[in-house]
This record gives structure tokens, C-alpha cells and sequence, in this order.
């Protein structure tokens, strides 16, 4: 019987990873242009799989694929990276596979909570639980509710961008305050653009 399929979209994993992937990923992408993503979330099919064969070549000898059917590649909280190469580089599932260069990606990822399983998985890159930050998770209530009432999301670059300049006036407030005060203030944003945009009567 075929493996599962491994799936490597980023649009698969849970928004708040997202949230501290994609800074992550930009800043690895800067660095290491090679880096690619071999496996994001997955299903539990895949998982008893993977770990079903682990055991099994454990018992040769070989390096275990996974140790659990408690990964949060389960929920979409876990990404598996490689480094594409030439033919000399080691293969799996018939892709060029990682040459070790890890150590900076995994400094790279502290900054944005984000741990790494090395020595045993080197290549998997998981939320490590802090919450998001304040900015974070009004981006994340943001565009949820902005995707619900215009069915795309606006150019979140600019939005963030608001966000980080106002978030020094209202800092010392309470996560709940932050929250309902950068939302007054996008809500006002967004309702100027709409204004500039809006077909002259």
C-alpha cells in the first residue's frame, strides 16, 4: 500500500503558527535561499504510518522518522525543513536532502518562538507555546474579521506596519485594552481607505 501523501503547504498550518512562521520563513529564505519546506501538517494516516515504519527500522539499525503519534505536525504546528542540492546531497522520498546547516536557522527561529528538536530531528521546527505577541494576535483577530466582511485580506504588509506605529502609544495598557484600541484605530483606517477607493457619487 502507497504512503500517505507528505503535504509542504504553509496554508495548512494553524494561523497562530503561521503567524510566527512566516517572519521566520522570510528571514531563513534571506539566508539560506536552498532552505525549502519538506512537510508541514499532517494527517494522522501519514503520522501512524511514519511511526509504524520507525519501529521497524529501528530495529535495523537505522535513524527513527518519528517517535510519536502526539506531533504537532498533527495540528499544523510543526514544519519540517531541507536544503535542496545537487545529486551529491543524501535523498528521501526522491528529493535532494539536508546538508546539516541548521544552527543558524535554529537562532533564527528563537526569535519568533519557534524550537528545534536537535539532536533527534534536526530538520522539524515547531511552536514552542509562548503566546503570541500583543501585535500578533490583533493581526490574527484582524484579519479574520476583515476576510469575513470582504472575503480577501488587505495588504497586510501596510497593516502591520500601522499597527507596529501605534502599538508604543498604547503599550503599558491591558492585552484586552490593546486589543479594542488598535481595532478602533484600524477600523478607522480601513474606513478612510474604503472613502478614497469608493466611486465618486
Amino acid at each position: 500500500m502507497a504512503q500517505p501523501a507528505r503535504n509542504n503547504d504553509i496554508n495548512s498550518l494553524s494561523p497562530s503558527y503561521r503567524k510566527k512562521f512566516d517572519p521566520f520563513r522570510k528571514e531563513v529564505k534571506a539566508v539560506r535561499p536552498d532552505a525549502e519546506i519538506f512537510e508541514a501538517k499532517r494527517s494522522y494516516e501519514r503520522q501512524l504510518r511514519l511511526r509504524n515504519e520507525s519501529n521497524r527500522i529501528e530495529k535495523e539499525g537505522l535513524p527513527r522518522l518519528t517517535r510519536t503519534m502526539k506531533s504537532k505536525h498533527l495540528t499544523g504546528d510543526a514544519v519540517d525543513i531541507v536544503f535542496m542540492d545537487d545529486e551529491s546531497t543524501p535523498q528521501y522520498d526522491n528529493k535532494p536532502m539536508w546538508k546539516w546547516p541548521y544552527d543558524k536557522l535554529i537562532e533564527i527561529a528563537k526569535k519568533y518562538g519557534i524550537k528545534n528538536l536537535k539532536p533527534r530531528e534536526t530538520c522539524h521546527f515547531e511552536d514552542d507555546g509562548t503566546p503570541l505577541s500583543p501585535i500578533q494576535n490583533f493581526m490574527l483577530t484582524f484579519e479574520k474579521i476583515y476576510k469575513d466582511k470582504f472575503g480577501k485580506l488587505p495588504d497586510t504588509k501596510k497593516i502591520t506596519a500601522q499597527v507596529a506605529s501605534w502599538y508604543p502609544m498604547i503599550k503599558d495598557k491591558t492585552p484586552a485594552q490593546q486589543i479594542e484600541e488598535l481595532t478602533w484605530l484600524v477600523a478607522i483606517k480601513v474606513e478612510e481607505l474604503n472613502q478614497k477607493i469608493s466611486p465618486s457619487s
